[in-house]
């Protein structure tokens, strides 16, 4: 058997915390500096999205696209369900793509505003949907507190109801590992995957440790068993204690932003989330809409 390295997960320029630069031909470049040959379309429902795909890559058979340099594409998406819930689903072909924009436009405002469009349906109706369009369908992030299955769910079958049959795989985020979840019996019969769905910090970030003093993020490898510390935002809203899960490196873009602070600044992607309190609630912010002397 051919072992093939994958990403099933990506966005493009059309969704929110996405850099402009993320565009198919772009994407298929990179790929192979990351080792992979085959990757998702990401926000194949959006109508801007797929002119830029049927532009840039060429159709193959139904399913597959491919790039001058061989980079293999399937058609894939991520939404979000009424309650909150992202979605990762891979579709079959183009035919199938357009008979679920059909199904999903009297029941979404952002289908051709967003790349990751939020669907007012539950989980359930989202799968039976994608299923029966001849897809796939799994939950991302399993274990985020905000759009994770997990942070409004006490298990994936109440999620998708009767289409719970149908989940196959799940995407662990960088919240969690292979060993967290396969803590969770009823995942013992599901397909772990890891992508590539991340956000990043510049490696001169400094990081508070658990002794009180700070060190860049790039300097963490190794050391970060002493522990650092972070808010608990799950909970109390305190700075606790933790121990970090991942370290993860990844290329910078060609440019990045500065923002300035009281005594301080930190570089950040133009796509990087914030959390920020306003009014007892912990809410995101994406680094490109924040303001000067905002203040939450």
């Amino acid at each position: 058997m051919r072992e093939v390295n994958t990403d099933l997960h990506f966005h493009g320029k059309f969704a929110g915390a996405v850099s402009e630069q993320m565009i198919p031909e772009v994407i298929a470049k990179q790929a192979p500096l990351k080792g992979l040959q085959l990757v998702g379309t990401g926000d194949i429902l959006n109508e801007r999205w797929i002119k830029l795909v049927k532009e840039q890559l060429t159709q193959e058979n139904e399913g597959i696209l491919s790039h001058g340099n061989g980079t293999k594409f399937f058609l894939q998406v991520e939404v979000e369900d009424i309650n909150r819930v992202h979605h990762l689903a891979i579709l079959p072909s183009f035919s199938k793509v357009y008979e679920l924009r059909e199904r999903f436009k009297g029941v979404c405002k952002d289908l051709d505003t967003d790349g990751r469009p939020k669907i007012r349906l539950n989980g359930e109706q989202i799968a039976e949907a994608v299923i029966e369009a001849g897809g796939m369908i799994g939950f991302s992030h399993a274990f985020t507190p905000f759009f994770g299955l997990y942070a409004h769910f006490n298990s994936y079958k109440q999620c998708y109801g009767s289409q719970a049959k149908n989940i196959h795989f799940m995407e662990l985020g960088l919240s969690a590992d292979t060993n967290m979840a396969d803590r969770i019996e009823e995942l013992h019969n599901l397909t772990f995957t890891s992508n590539s769905d991340a956000h990043c910090l510049h490696p001169d970030t400094p990081i508070v440790m658990k002794n009180g003093y700070t060190l860049p993020i790039k300097d963490i490898e190794g050391k970060a068993a002493t522990g650092m510390l972070s808010l608990d935002l799950e909970n109390d809203l305190k700075i606790k204690d933790s121990m970090p899960i991942k370290l993860v490196k990844k290329p910078s873009p060609p440019s990045l932003i500065e923002i300035k602070l009281r005594g301080d600044s930190l570089k950040v992607t133009p796509e990087h989330r914030f959390f920020m309190l306003n009014e007892g609630m912990i809410i995101e912010r994406i680094n490109c809409r924040l303001k000067v002397n905002l203040r939450s």
